[in-house]
C-alpha cells in the first residue's frame, strides 16, 4: 500500500512483500520499480537528472520510508539516491547569439570563459554594435575587472555592470552570464552614443550616471565627481587598449 505524506513516500509491508515474494529489502536492495517511483513522486523525469537526494529507512514494523527532505535530528536515513547535477552545456556561440529570456537563464554564471573566449566575444558583440572593441574592454576593465560575479552597493552586476532594469530592457535576466551581460552593455552604450551623436565622453557619462543627468547638464558630464573621475578612467583605458591591440595586430602580420 502507497500513501504520501508532504515530501514523503511510506510503502507498508504488504506491498513489500507483493513485490519481493515476502523477503525483507534492505537500504541498499530497494527495487527498481520503487526507486523509478520515488524519483517521479519528487518530481523527477527519468530522462532528466534527479532533482533532489532521496532517503530511505524500514522501520521496525517492516516499513519503508522514502523522503527527500529527513529532519536534521532523524539518523535512521540514509542516502540511497544521490541529486544529479545537470551538465553545462552553455557555448559560446549560442550564448554569443542569444540574449532572450528563454535563452538565458537566471542564476549565476554557468560557466568559466577563458580570457580567448571573452575577447572573441567581445570582438563579435563589438562588430554587431559597430563598437571599438578596445573601448568596450576598457568599459569592462573600468566596471568591474572582468569580473563576471562583480556587484555593486546601487545593484549593478556582472562585467558591464548592468542595473536589473536596464538589462530587461534587452531581454537579459541572467546578468553573471559574461556572454549576454557583454551584449545587454555594448547594445546600452551603443543606443547612448546614438542618443549623443557619436561623443564618447558623453555616452559614457551617460552610461555612468544615466543620460537624464548629462541632458540636465545641457548635454555635458554631470559635476559629479564619481562620473567625471569614470570617464578619465575609461579614456585612459581605452587607451591602452588601443595601443595593445595595434601591437598585436603588428606581430600578427610580422608572423603571417
Amino acid at each position: 500500500m502507497f500513501y504520501s505524506t508532504t515530501d514523503t513516500i511510506v510503502i507498508q509491508p504488504e506491498k513489500r512483500r507483493r513485490i519481493r515474494n515476502g523477503g525483507f529489502l534492505s537500504l541498499v536492495r530497494l527495487p527498481m520499480a520503487l526507486i523509478l517511483g520515488s524519483v517521479l513522486f519528487f518530481g523527477g523525469n527519468l530522462n532528466a537528472p534527479v532533482k533532489a537526494d532521496i532517503y530511505s529507512y524500514v522501520d521496525k514494523s517492516g516499513t519503508v520510508h522514502l523522503t527527500n527532505s529527513p529532519k536534521k535530528a532523524d539518523r535512521r536515513y540514509r542516502r540511497i539516491i544521490k541529486e544529479q547535477k545537470p551538465k553545462q552545456t552553455a557555448s559560446l556561440t549560442k550564448n554569443a547569439g542569444n540574449t532572450t529570456k528563454s535563452g538565458l537563464n537566471r542564476g549565476r554564471v554557468s560557466r568559466v570563459y577563458t580570457g580567448k573566449e571573452l575577447n572573441r566575444a567581445i570582438k563579435v558583440v563589438s562588430m554587431r554594435y559597430g563598437l571599438d572593441e578596445s573601448l568596450v574592454k576598457a568599459i569592462i576593465h573600468v566596471e568591474s575587472r572582468f569580473n563576471p560575479n562583480a556587484r555593486s552597493p546601487a545593484g549593478a552586476v556582472g562585467l558591464m555592470q548592468l542595473m536589473p532594469s536596464t538589462a530587461r530592457m534587452y531581454g537579459v535576466y541572467n546578468l553573471t552570464d559574461p556572454i549576454a551581460n557583454i551584449h545587454a552593455g555594448s547594445r546600452h552604450f551603443r543606443m547612448l552614443l546614438n542618443r549623443f551623436k557619436g561623443d564618447v565622453r558623453l555616452s559614457l557619462a551617460a552610461y555612468n550616471a544615466g543620460e537624464y543627468a548629462v541632458k540636465k547638464y545641457g548635454n555635458k558630464v554631470p559635476p559629479y565627481p564619481e562620473t567625471r573621475n569614470y570617464v578619465v578612467k575609461v579614456l585612459k583605458a581605452y587607451q591602452k587598449y588601443r595601443v595593445l591591440a595595434h601591437r598585436q595586430s603588428n606581430a600578427s602580420n610580422r608572423h603571417s
